[in-house]
């Protein structure tokens, strides 16, 4: 997933964070900054969703849907 692409959220993303749509444009990709950076642990997003942008985890990269990929 890269930044400006269009993505579909699962139900369980929606539910745990509290969402009103399942689709979201991807804005920005943020680093890791703490002791997991060096872990390898990916960035995670920010999303724009619902006229807001939202932080959301790496882990959606598992369950999200890319609708529009950015080119």
């Amino acid at each position: 997933m890269k930044i400006g692409d269009c993505i579909r959220l699962s139900e369980t993303a929606v539910r745990v964070y509290g969402l009103g749509s399942d689709t979201g444009l991807i804005v920005d990709r943020v680093p890791q900054k703490t002791y997991s950076a060096s872990e390898g642990y990916p960035d995670d997003y920010r999303v724009l969703i619902n006229g807001k942008v939202e932080l959301m985890g790496f882990g959606i990269e598992k369950t999200c849907e890319v609708l529009n990929e950015n080119r």
